[in-house]
């Protein structure tokens, strides 16, 4: 027989039981609000993110806009022009142009440069091409792009790849795009493919950028353009070690006048190894026709100084078969007073052939496609 403990204990359980059956309904639907409310906020969490990235894009295309007109607006500090070349006649000697090959060493001057480092340098010119080469150049530019040439020269790698890469974002970049642009746009009539893509001394990846490659690869030593090529999902590759028969096309622009001239041959061979048959190498360098000309612009740290002449040698040298060849600029440059080359091509007629303009130009880009012979 149960105590009364015992059934007083019963009849408080009950109890419970019954109240906790009315709460629980309460309970659940309370749970089902606070789900709902939020995935209300979740949404209007969304809507704003959304909505402040619209306005960011906004904010940073009025802020690209204004950049651009205070540039135009604040009067720009006059850059020093390198000093003029004065030219020295070596004695006769053995020593061939690494450019062309063809020619020897006939002429020597300073390094164009107001950098106490570069200006120690000597620049030997070849009586064939008119090309100059610092020699043995190895040592003058030992570590130089790995980071110094980025902290000097380039102040433009603290900006985030996605802005980097976002038209007008900088004013001052506007020029790397738009020559790539025109890269692009010239390949692209030559019947170039733009699979897979080697851009040879990238930066940060311009053209790769422009050109939309499928696969694209870069062949780099600036650490600090490493964000960029990997924003733009470019696999690095060493210059020593690249695939055969693998590109559609190779770019090398305004890179090839770094190279050691000693290896200059050997380097054009190696790119133009690393193309599919029938793949294109396109090589553009500043003119470095200091032999004839005279230049305002900054020069170090090129090593070569190529003329229209000497470029179109060492592609030839190294075995390529020339598509086209032009002058990326207005021809408006200065005569040196004392040259001592004259092109082979620069002759007095009524009307110049193509080559004859092309080698007699006074500015540059200077802009040769090549393509690999079919095997």
């Amino acid at each position: 027989m149960l105590t009364k403990k015992m059934m007083k204990w019963f009849r408080d359980v009950r109890k419970g039981t019954l109240a906790s059956n009315k709460i629980l309904p309460r309970l659940q639907k309370q749970i089902s609000q606070t789900n709902n409310s939020i995935d209300d906020i979740k949404d209007s969490l969304e809507k704003i993110e959304k909505e402040t990235e619209k306005r960011l894009e906004q904010l940073d295309e009025k802020i690209g806009i204004r950049l651009k007109k205070i540039e135009r607006k604040i009067p720009k500090k006059p850059k020093a022009s390198p000093p003029k070349i004065s030219f020295s006649r070596l004695p006769t000697n053995n020593i061939y142009c690494p450019v062309c090959e063809k020619g020897k060493v006939g002429w020597v001057s300073a390094y164009p440069s107001h950098n106490p480092k570069f200006r120690m340098a000597v620049v030997l010119f070849c009586n064939y091409c008119g090309s100059g080469h610092v020699p043995d150049a190895s040592k003058l530019i030992s570590g130089y792009y790995e980071k110094e040439y980025a902290e000097r020269d380039r102040k433009d790698r603290d900006i985030d790849p996605e802005v980097y890469f976002k038209s007008g974002s900088s004013p001052g970049l506007s020029n790397y795009f738009d020559r790539a642009n025109e890269q692009v746009g010239n390949l692209a009539k030559l019947g170039a493919e733009f699979n897979v893509v080697l851009d040879y001394g990238s930066g940060p990846g311009y053209f790769l950028y422009a050109c939309k490659a499928q696969q694209p690869y870069a062949v780099e030593l600036d650490s600090y353009s490493n964000k960029y090529l990997e924003y733009l999902g470019a696999q690095k590759l060493s210059s020593e070690a690249l695939p055969e028969s693998f590109f559609d096309v190779i770019v090398a622009s305004h890179v090839v006048e770094h190279f050691i001239a000693e290896a200059l041959i050997e380097n054009l061979k190696g790119m133009l190894k690393s193309l599919k048959p029938g793949g294109m190498l396109l090589v553009e360098v500043p003119n470095g026709g200091h032999s004839y000309m005279l230049l305002h612009a900054r020069q170090d740290p090129h090593t070569i100084f190529f003329t229209p002449q000497g470029i179109r040698c060492a592609l030839e040298l190294a075995g390529a078969s020339e598509v086209s060849y032009y002058a990326r600029a207005k021809n408006d440059g200065e005569y040196h007073p004392q040259p001592i080359y004259k092109s082979s091509e620069k002759k007095e007629v009524a009307k110049k052939s193509k080559a004859q303009e092309f080698e007699s130009t006074l500015r540059g880009g200077l802009t040769v496609v090549v393509k690999k012979t079919q095997k």
